[in-house]
């Protein structure tokens, strides 16, 4: 199960299921309007959402976005040659 962030060609961001070949199934229209609820979906559900008659695009047809909205990310690790001799120092 592949999910994602896209916009359609009306600039409207939705959240999809990529399915097998290259449908994407419009979740949102399925009452998944954020990537918040869809993270507080269950996978039974997400599966119903995925066999009913919802909205589908190409991929061809949309444009895929960052898989983040107003989420606190974080992330670890030493990207710098500067940085990491600091914390080789502490």
């Amino acid at each position: 199960m592949k999910l994602c962030r896209f916009e359609t060609s009306e600039r409207k961001t939705r959240i999809g299921l990529i399915a097998e070949g290259h449908v994407l199934v419009d979740l949102s229209a399925g009452g998944i309007p954020s990537l918040n609820s869809l993270f507080e979906a269950s996978g039974a559900e997400l599966t119903n959402l995925a066999k009913q008659n919802l909205p589908q695009y190409s991929l061809a047809d949309v444009r895929l976005l960052a898989p983040v909205e107003r989420q606190e990310v974080w992330a670890v690790g030493v990207t710098y040659l500067r940085s990491k001799k600091a914390r080789m120092e502490e």
